[in-house]
């Protein structure tokens, strides 16, 4: 019987022979997750680059894992069995091979709209939140909010904390806006209070679900003088055991799973909270979740995880 291939696609071009070797102290990570398939004797392959991407589940000139932090260049097309999607954006999968993907192209274009999200969690798990079109749209909307409460504004396709502006009405007026970019304004969570027993000031916590399970949690802290917390604009990150996520982040936690799960099944992604006096509100869904680092506790849980959901794809 043939074995079965799972391909992990990239659509940035990684570089070869070490394809991770930039990953820090997520590098042996990976390896482990590349491990663990051949364990589970499938012929496991990483694709890097759009242009490895053909058509349906198929790819070209991609690697093939050998074992011992090796891999083997494959020029001929390969045809997945289920496909392991880490390329970010929109443009991968199509409707038709989505049920063979994780994530499926329904849940991606989820996770790139901040609008969305709100849209489907609403004010019982977020504050409230505006389309923002154009200056003058931004305009007749914060005309009508309070002034004196601060807001946020995010690209609504945005990544990475790029692009986010935070203050008052008057400040947020004097902003120029990207004239080829849709915004959401949005009332500011305010997580100066931190989370006790955990940080004690500004913060981002994040719960990983995979397989319908909470597989490991974190929470960030942005660099002194910021208000972004992601590790990309010099916030730290510290994992929390499961026994110390607070009560009330596992329940709206449950509940956020539970709405996901009715529309689009399990799905491998992570809710970002922001605690404000006690309560927290939801700051954005993600669908593209990395790895846990070589010193986080629960990095085997969330492997083995995957391989269940891979595995219950075939």
């Amino acid at each position: 019987m043939d074995r079965k291939r799972i391909v992990m696609f990239f659509g940035k071009k990684r570089k070869e022979p070490d394809p991770f070797w930039d990953f820090g102290e997520k590098r042996s990570v990976y390896y482990d997750f590349f491990e663990k398939g051949l364990a589970l004797d499938l012929e496991i392959f990483l694709a890097n680059g759009k242009e490895t991407y053909k058509k349906g589940l198929i790819f070209k000139n991609i690697l093939k894992y050998e074992g011992d932090k090796i891999f083997k260049k494959i020029s001929k097309e390969i045809e997945a069995d289920v496909v392991y999607d880490r390329s970010g954006g929109t443009f991968f999968p199509s409707e038709n091979i989505s049920s063979k993907v994780l994530n499926g192209i329904e849940f991606k274009r989820l996770c790139s709209d901040k609008f969305k999200m709100y849209e489907l969690l609403g004010d019982n798990y977020m504050k409230k939140t505006y389309l923002v079109e154009d200056v003058e749209m931004l305009r007749k909307v914060l005309l009508k909010l309070n002034s004196g409460s601060k807001y946020s504004l995010k690209p609504k396709n945005g990544l990475g904390g790029k692009g986010i502006f935070f203050g008052f009405s008057q400040d947020l007026l004097k902003i120029e806006l990207n004239k080829n970019t849709e915004y959401v304004l949005q009332e500011f969570i305010d997580t100066s209070s931190g989370v006790e027993g955990i940080v004690g000031g500004l913060h981002d916590l994040r719960v990983v679900y995979v397989n319908g399970k909470i597989v490991w949690s974190h929470v960030r802290s942005p660099r002194k003088g910021s208000l972004l917390s992601n590790v990309s604009q010099g916030g730290t990150i510290l994992e929390i055991s499961p026994g110390n996520i607070p009560e009330k982040i596992l329940e709206k936690s449950k509940l956020i799973r539970e709405i996901i799960e009715k529309k689009y099944g399990k799905v491998v992604f992570s809710i970002d909270f922001g605690i404000e006096e006690e309560e927290p509100f939801v700051f954005e869904l993600n669908d593209q979740i990395g790895f846990p680092t070589e010193k986080m506790e629960n990095k085997e849980l969330f492997i083995n995880e995957l391989y269940n959901m891979l595995l219950s794809k075939i």
